[in-house]
């Protein structure tokens, strides 16, 4: 951070600017020409730079921030784009991270870097670091935007777009849903499916989606009595196979929650539950649904 500081009080004597942000952990093309010219413009500053042991508040750093934006400045360079990932050693979703890295084709390039945590959650972080990168690093061979024949994945701008949203305010929820359908989608474009599966199906909208492209069968589970009726005639001729049915890991009877109204009548809006939930005003109508495993069906 000082590095970056240091450079932006140059720029800002140099050029009556200041920069408003940094470059991100990124490989960049430098000009020779260029980084000549910072050496020659600010002998001092590189030179107690390169003879500097260890980092010092003193310090410029040149290649990673302030030889961009000098040249910039000098009209020696041009902005461009690459899409990069950061990635925290520490992270509880390092490998979760990982992986979505090695399935996608959107991402140029990463980086894996430690922050400032206590030292037992650095070392957890370095194991998993370690152990994570072995375990992936044939995944990640060869996968280079620049190679000839790069198709142009979708996977992982899906992925982080999902990873993007809260579900703890409606809006926020409503976007979350339509990003994890928008990455479903993809992953099933790229995978071999057979049946496609959907539990609380209310209406059936993704089993009729993908009933109408022919390419896989579909079958819905609907177990709300209320909701089955409401849209039962609907799915009728559409391709999917609508089952009144709840799943569970069990095959019998079992007690489904419907939602009341105000006037306690029971509602067909699809929040129905296997379980009771005590926050839900005015509470629940409790139905005898019917259940099988998918093992069983």
């Amino acid at each position: 951070e000082t590095g970056a500081i240091r450079g932006r009080e140059l720029l800002q004597a140099r050029f009556g600017r200041v920069v408003s942000s940094k470059p991100l952990h990124s490989p960049y093309p430098l000009r020779r020409s260029v980084m000549e010219r910072v050496e020659t413009d600010f002998p001092d500053v590189v030179e107690r730079t390169m003879h500097s042991r260890f980092r010092a508040p003193t310090d410029l750093s040149i290649a990673a921030s302030f030889a961009q934006h000098y040249a910039l400045a000098l009209g020696a360079a041009v902005l461009g784009g690459v899409n990069t990932e950061y990635l925290h050693v520490e992270s509880n979703r390092l490998e979760w991270e990982l992986d979505c890295i090695a399935l996608s084709d959107d991402v140029d390039t990463f980086c894996i870097n430690e922050t400032h945590v206590p030292a037992v959650i650095k070392g957890a972080g370095r194991r998993v670091c370690r152990n994570a990168w072995f375990e992936r690093s044939m995944l990640f061979a060869g996968k280079n935007r620049f190679r000839w024949g790069h198709p142009n994945g979708a996977m992982d701008a899906a992925i982080r777009q999902v990873n993007r949203f809260g579900i703890f305010t409606g809006i926020a929820r409503a976007q979350s849903v339509e990003a994890l359908v928008s990455a479903f989608r993809h992953i099933a474009d790229l995978l071999p499916i057979d049946l496609f599966v959907e539990a609380g199906a209310k209406e059936a909208s993704e089993s009729r989606r993908c009933a109408a492209g022919g390419a896989f069968a579909a079958v819905a589970f609907e177990a709300n009595p209320h909701t089955y009726r409401r849209f039962v005639e609907a799915v009728t001729d559409t391709g999917v196979r609508y089952e009144h049915l709840a799943l569970s890991d069990a095959i019998g009877s079992i007690t489904f929650h419907v939602r009341k109204s105000a006037s306690e009548k029971p509602i067909a809006d699809g929040q129905g539950s296997l379980h009771d939930r005590p926050e839900n005003s005015p509470g629940y109508v409790e139905e005898s649904v019917d259940a099988v495993t998918l093992d069983s069906y």
